[in-house]
């Protein structure tokens, strides 16, 4: 009975301690995204898609719709947009993720927790398929093995990347 109650003891204390731990992390992801986007912004702003993914991803990403404060689906989408329009294959990856709906990187686990409480609601597979496919065909294997677990896609409609839809406005509307 001593080992049990010892054992509740150590798990309800790990799991405050992480809560405390991430809230922690996610400050100072937080405080990581603002510097990012101020050191890239000014090249991203003049076309260049490294900067622009950099910008895109620190801006990356809310569990809901579109912004909560520090990071805003509208602007993400439109900075990788605009590097995977150029080729990127990272910022290809990154969409193809986001329009899966998987838009939580990393540990970051209240945001993960939310996500799984609340559920992602948006996600355009098609879309999806379209732009991991672009990745997959510029060598990154993280988009194969995500291809390979999506239903399969028709996504001959997208004849070129800078016509396919990839900004959250274009896939989901206003929203």
């Amino acid at each position: 009975m001593r080992n049990l109650l010892v054992l509740v003891l150590f798990l309800s204390t790990t799991l405050g301690l992480g809560g405390c731990v991430g809230m922690a992390a996610e400050g100072v992801r937080a405080a990581d995204s603002e510097n990012t986007r101020a050191v890239y912004m000014e090249s991203a702003m003049a076309g260049d898609a490294d900067a622009q993914f950099k910008v895109g991803s620190a801006y990356c990403c809310t569990p809901g719709d579109s912004q909560d404060g520090y990071y805003d689906n509208f602007k993400a989408t439109e900075f990788l947009c605009m590097a995977a329009r150029q080729g990127h294959a990272d910022a290809a990856l990154k969409l193809g993720k986001i329009h899966s709906g998987d838009r939580i990187d990393g540990v970051r686990l209240l945001r993960r927790a939310v996500t799984a409480v609340a559920g992602s609601d948006k996600a355009n597979l098609q879309v999806a398929a379209y732009w991991l496919t672009q990745a997959q065909q510029q060598g990154s294997e993280e988009a194969q093995s995500l291809l390979a677990k999506l239903p399969t896609q028709d996504i001959s409609e997208f004849s070129a990347s800078d016509s396919a839809p990839c900004t959250w406005q274009q896939v989901y509307g206003d929203q």
